[in-house]
């Protein structure tokens, strides 16, 4: 929710930030990487059967990785 509106505020300061901000969900190879990383992460939760709690750090795991992969794309090209 503060993610949200934290874009929110800077789009309004200025226009066009939350579209760049937000732009590595458009690589597809990024989006595929992160959902990996966040099925792993929940798999590992449920196999060793701790708390579903746990889930929201893999969704946050997968946001990150997904970050991560569109940034070393970019810069590469």
């Amino acid at each position: 929710m503060a993610l949200a509106i934290r874009t929110v505020l800077e789009e309004r300061r200025n226009p066009g930030s939350a579209s760049r901000s937000w732009r590595f969900l458009r690589n597809t190879q990024a989006v595929l990487l992160g959902s990996l990383v966040f099925v792993a992460m929940t798999a590992a939760v449920f196999l060793t059967g701790d708390e579903w709690g746990r889930v929201v750090w893999a969704v946050l795991a997968g946001l990150l990785t997904a970050f991560i992969a569109d940034e070393l794309a970019r810069r590469r090209s």
